[in-house]
């Protein structure tokens, strides 16, 4: 699969794209023997690119946290059970942190026990995750799990639970085992599942399927050289909202946009050096507050300086 253009969210993709979701994600990382050690090099190295577009924090928000489970140390112990996976490092917002916890991930040689990934990934939400974040697994695999019941059974509870799942393969060709993994994925499975053809292309091109996970399961991926904000009804950024790209918008542009007169108490402003100035008044009058890039909820957009419901035109634009 190459890249190909599509919308990440309201924006057109530049390339760039960076995570910028509330969101708490565990990556299962397959380290199994029919991976092989070189490819797991490949494999470690991906996982390393692409969470350097994952945002752990912007100004005083935290956005992104993401824990590390490994499986493929399967094997069956004396008492007939399977091995655990093992929980690498709980859910964070240090990027750095988790970037040296996957260089550090050993090739583990054993059988596929992703079942006991998964099950442990849910585990983690249990211990450090966030009532307001979304919920997620990304499972990076070559997709040959063992005891495919047991995982399924692990699945249909992540269902009830309303956990997102996300699902890479890295295949040479499309087959039973993929389609096994687009089973498992959320529905619906195009837009949770990734197939990459190979560890050779993966090797090859790199930057192309970060970019390609980036936005297909990032819940909010924006670029950090376009700049735009998106302006929100309610205080908790609910209700109506509206995206405004570099502009000026009086009164009349901004409820074009969708943005009622006189109705928002949040924005988040977007772009490496964008600023968003609200004003009081219709014709860029009143009183006026400059927001840099961020997320300003109720209470951090009154300490910007604009009142709730007071705000009738705005300017975004990079300093």
């Amino acid at each position: 699969m190459r890249l190909e253009n599509k919308d990440c969210n309201t924006q057109p993709c530049t390339g760039d794209e960076e995570c910028f979701a509330l969101q708490d994600l565990v990556m299962a990382i397959d380290g199994s023997g029919s991976i092989t050690s070189d490819n797991f090099d490949v494999l470690k190295e991906y996982v390393v690119q692409l969470i350097r577009r994952y945002k752990g924090t912007i100004g005083e928000n935290e956005l992104m946290r993401v824990g590390l489970v490994q499986f493929g140390n399967g094997e069956i112990l004396e008492d007939g059970t399977i091995s655990n996976a093992l929980k690498v490092l709980p859910l964070t917002s240090d990027m750095a942190a988790v970037t040296e916890a996957v260089q550090g991930l050993a090739f583990l040689k054993g059988f596929t026990n992703m079942a006991q990934a998964l099950a442990l990934s849910d585990k983690v939400f249990s211990e450090s995750g966030r009532a307001e974040s979304q919920s997620a697994i990304l499972t990076i695999t070559d997709g040959r799990p063992s005891f495919s019941f047991q995982t399924q059974q692990v699945v249909d509870g992540l269902e009830e639970k309303k956990v997102q799942r996300y699902f890479i393969t890295i295949q040479d060709s499309e087959g039973t085992e993929t389609d096994l993994m687009k089973k498992w994925a959320s529905a619906p499975w195009y837009t949770n599942h990734l197939w990459i053809p190979g560890f050779n292309e993966l090797y090859a091109s790199n930057q192309t399927y970060v970019q390609e996970a980036v936005v297909m399961f990032c819940p909010m991926a924006q670029s950090p050289s376009v700049c735009h904000a998106v302006v929100y009804q309610h205080g908790n950024f609910a209700g109506w909202s509206a995206d405004f790209p570099e502009g000026a918008y009086q009164m009349q542009q901004m409820i074009d946009k969708g943005a009622p007169n006189d109705d928002a108490s949040s924005i988040k402003v977007f772009g490496t050096g964008c600023m968003a100035t609200l004003y009081q008044d219709w014709n860029f009058n009143g009183y006026s507050n400059d927001y840099p890039e961020g997320l300003y909820p109720f209470r951090a957009f009154l300490r910007g300086g604009s009142k709730n419901d007071d705000i009738s035109s705005l300017r975004i634009w990079r300093e």
